[in-house]
């Protein structure tokens, strides 16, 4: 896993948090409105986009945990030399 697919990942995460930032809004706002149906609905796709995001942030942490493991095992085979 290279810097740039790290790099993406966060990219991803950072886009998904925005996303989430505007549901909310968005569900804030038909509350105040009284849109109960509407509210459902935003509520139903805020949970696919905290999912997401949970599933980035795991990825993210397995990508990074097996790039610094890939790195340490370098870093020792060339030690043995």
């Amino acid at each position: 896993m290279s810097a740039r697919d790290l790099n993406q990942i966060d990219r991803q995460i950072a886009g998904v948090r925005q996303q989430i930032r505007e549901q909310k809004a968005l569900i804030r706002r038909l509350e105040e409105e009284h849109e109960t149906a509407d509210v459902t609905q935003a509520g139903v796709a805020l949970s696919v986009l905290e999912n997401k995001l949970s599933r980035l942030l795991d990825r993210r942490l397995i990508t990074g945990q097996f790039r610094r493991s890939r790195a340490t095992s370098s870093v020792s085979r060339r030690s043995c030399r």
